[in-house]
């Protein structure tokens, strides 16, 4: 007896609703509320091509007949978006493709402090790149047009400075930057200040150069390092070899969005 009594029970109980028919329903009442929109979008166009009639004696009828049927179209909206909310259903949400990137920007910059003895210093850098400190990976960052050409000598005390590099780059933590130096007279060069203004190669590292500095990329951000290059001259201009022996320091400027 006891037995059947709980198999009573347990067959009284309520059944939970079954999901697919929810979501019919909830199709169903969404539809309703597409359909009654466009009517009310299409009573609103009949009003306003009633309000805009050419016959200049039937304008207060069409004002009376605008106003009636664009209170109509609004009654019809708010009862059918009334019986949604009443009967509990929840209507799906539509989620419009985000307008914000899910990247950030990183800007490289160069400066220079002064230099003696020298007219001009040309460097050519082809390559940058970053260090993420997560995924322990090197990430290049894009120069225009494969490389770019800076005169150190015009960007003195960090007062003018030019564009290096620009890309985007995913958000994270970054703890080093490396660039390359091009070798060639072409490329690479220092005017030295004599009189015969002599235009002399420089043996450039071989190896990409390393530049320590911890800064975050934010999505929808822009990021700004200014990298300040201090030349040695007298490795440069006194030294039969002319070696280049930059000292790097990297300037964090703060993310603008």
């Amino acid at each position: 007896m006891a037995l059947g009594a709980i198999c009573h029970h347990h067959r009284a109980q309520p059944q939970p609703p079954n999901l697919k028919e929810k979501i019919n329903a909830e199709a169903l009442l969404f539809n309703l509320l597409y359909r009654g929109v466009q009517k009310c979008c299409i009573i609103f166009r009949v009003a306003i091509h009633l309000w805009v009639g050419d016959e200049e004696k039937q304008m207060s009828d069409s004002i009376h007949d605008a106003g009636f049927f664009a209170a109509i179209g609004i009654l019809l909206a708010v009862l059918i978006i009334g019986g949604i909310a009443f009967a509990g259903f929840k209507i799906p949400v539509l989620r419009l493709p985000s307008m914000v990137s899910d990247e950030g920007t990183l800007i490289l910059k160069v400066t220079d402090a002064p230099v003696r003895d020298l007219k001009q210093l040309n460097i050519t850098i082809d390559s940058f790149e970053v260090h993420r400190n997560d995924t322990d990976e090197w990430i290049s960052i894009h120069i225009e047009g494969g490389r770019v050409s800076f005169d150190l000598l015009h960007l003195k005390n960090g007062n003018i400075t030019e564009d290096a590099a620009i890309d985007a780059v995913r958000p994270g933590n970054y703890t080093m930057i490396r660039m390359h130096i091009v070798e060639g007279l072409e490329f690479t060069n220092a005017t030295l200040d004599d009189e015969a203004s002599t235009v002399i190669p420089l043996n450039v590292p071989s190896e990409k150069i390393k530049i320590p500095v911890h800064f975050e990329i934010k999505a929808g951000e822009s990021t700004t390092i200014i990298l300040d290059i201090t030349a040695d001259s007298v490795h440069i201009a006194q030294n039969p070899e002319h070696n280049l022996r930059p000292v790097v320091k990297p300037i964090v400027m703060p993310p603008k969005q």
